[in-house]
């Protein structure tokens, strides 16, 4: 995360695009941390505060961060979600939105318990609740989604391979590509070799696309990192630019090994079992997640080495650094550390609900 700098052509535009909405000056914009995808800023007015947001992408990831969010949280306040930040206004030419200002912190190591996992649990049912909607069908895919859990392997794969490729310019990258070939390669294998394996004794086919009805709609790449706590101690949500519909196995594998702040394995039955609870079938969704969780290990690893890569595509609106996951450890210390982690505990695999 960084703290970014208005610069004073965002300003002016900012000022315009605060204007138009009946936003009027003097205006107070100061940086926020900021994301991978996005800059942010606090704008006091008269009228409140509220948060800025300055959307850009690369050519590499096509994805449209700004509509994919807003239209997100339109869907959630439509259906009378309030956790999420309320949408005001939008500008995609110049890749601006206007949100509603929460006024919270971020959750701290050692104070998420039951309380916060149900509130959790609450707001990805509560979003599902309306997943049948007309307007939901229109809500885009999730940032990365696959639907078959031969699509995730293939995805994944190609991150492993990507990561044998750095370029060992310094120290820094070279002990970087050591840990890919020498760790992260092989424990893949293992990790693919695994998934097959018990795929074929559950009768699943890799290859056999989730239909619609197993599908979720998700706040994707999700985490506790990404919630605030408000003053009254309920949670708040942000940062929904990579939701859309997605395997459920796949919300289920962020939520216990992305790296900033994991859901706890004693939490991942109750989690399971209660997200899917809304699914067609729901003890088949259970085992077929447990099957795959080796697979979201080998992501989140890949994910946080990914700062070491060459990559020389050109992007669309201002260049930003890639965050840290773990801004205490090195990248490659911190995918050790996911690499080398205990998987939470595996739903007892059993045959039947085979599919």
């Amino acid at each position: 995360m960084i703290h970014s700098i208005p610069n004073p052509r965002l300003l002016i535009t900012a000022e315009e695009f605060l204007d138009r909405h009946g936003i009027s000056p003097p205006y107070k914009i100061t940086p926020l941390v900021g994301g991978r995808g996005h800059r942010q800023y606090r704008v006091r007015t008269g009228a409140g505060r509220f948060l800025l947001k300055q959307y850009f992408r690369r050519v590499s990831e096509p994805r449209d961060w700004l509509a994919a969010e807003f239209k997100f949280c339109q869907f959630l306040h439509r259906s009378g979600i309030r956790q999420a930040p309320e949408p005001i206004a939008w500008d995609e030419r110049e890749g601006l939105a206007l949100y509603e200002f929460i006024d919270g912190r971020p959750l701290r190591r050692g104070e998420i318990g039951d309380r916060e996992i149900e509130s959790v649990i609450d707001f990805v049912r509560e979003i599902n609740m309306h997943r049948r909607r007309p307007d939901a069908r229109a809500l885009t895919k999730a940032h990365e989604a696959a639907f078959s859990i031969a699509a995730h392997i293939g995805q994944i794969d190609r991150r492993v391979q990507r990561l044998n490729g750095i370029d060992p310019i310094n120290s820094n990258q070279n002990e970087a590509l050591r840990f890919a070939r020498r760790e992260l390669s092989i424990a893949w294998k293992r990790a693919e070799e695994s998934v097959r394996k018990e795929c074929s004794k559950l009768g699943i086919d890799p290859g056999a696309r989730l239909a619609n009805d197993r599908r979720i709609l998700s706040p994707a790449n999700f985490g506790l990192n990404n919630v605030l706590r408000t003053r009254n101690g309920t949670l708040r949500f942000l940062n929904l630019e990579g939701a859309g519909w997605d395997d459920p196995a796949r919300l289920v594998g962020d939520f216990f090994f992305q790296p900033s702040l994991a859901g706890e394995a004693r939490h991942l039955e109750l989690f399971r079992s209660k997200v899917f609870s809304g699914l067609s079938h729901p003890e088949f969704e259970v085992r077929r997640s447990a099957i795959m969780l080796p697979l979201f290990k080998t992501h989140w690893c890949c994910r946080v080495l990914e700062d070491f890569l060459d990559d020389t595509q050109p992007q669309v609106g201002p260049v930003e650094p890639r965050s840290r996951d773990l801004p205490w450890l090195s990248p490659v210390a911190a995918a050790r550390r996911i690499l080398n982690s205990r998987s939470p505990e595996a739903h007892e695999l059993r045959g039947g609900d085979r599919q």
